[in-house]
């Protein structure tokens, strides 16, 4: 942020002759990539933080010991919000398959809700994803009608 003000003082006169009336294009987009890039750089350091967690592609990442540990979203039976005394009140929550719980984040976190919301999406999309593939695999194993019949 502190790269802001720089990029809307003055450009020197060598870059700007050439450009000019680009000059303030070429600030605005410094401005935008300059916000952008403490954006990803705030992401990524709150990820390092020893309570976070977060989710890849195909993956929640949470602490275990103060080690991250990533467990598969196939790994994953249910998610779902568990009500607790203060200061925690809502806590997202799931179910593995092997039937252990784990708590994922207290709602009340910044991005704890986006990140429930989103994770349920993904678990039930990879749910039926394993219900298409296990239906496909049934229709592979039936037997074949005979010919004449």
């Amino acid at each position: 942020m502190l790269m802001i003000p720089v990029m809307l003082a003055r450009i020197p006169e060598g870059v700007r002759e050439p450009l000019g009336p680009w000059v303030l294009l070429l600030r605005g987009a410094g401005v935008v990539l300059v916000v952008w890039g403490v954006r990803w750089l705030r992401a990524v350091l709150e990820t390092r933080l020893p309570e976070s967690v977060y989710a890849t592609t195909h993956a929640v990442v949470c602490r275990d010991g103060g080690r991250p540990r990533k467990i598969a979203l196939r790994g994953i039976r249910e998610i779902f919000v568990e009500l607790r005394a203060l200061p925690d009140d809502r806590v997202a929550t799931f179910e593995l398959i092997d039937g252990e719980v784990r708590d994922l984040c207290p709602l009340r976190w910044r991005g704890g809700g986006a990140l429930f919301r989103h994770l349920r999406d993904r678990i039930d999309r990879e749910a039926r994803a394993v219900a298409r593939e296990r239906r496909r695999a049934a229709l592979r194993r039936r037997p074949k009608p005979p010919e004449g019949a």
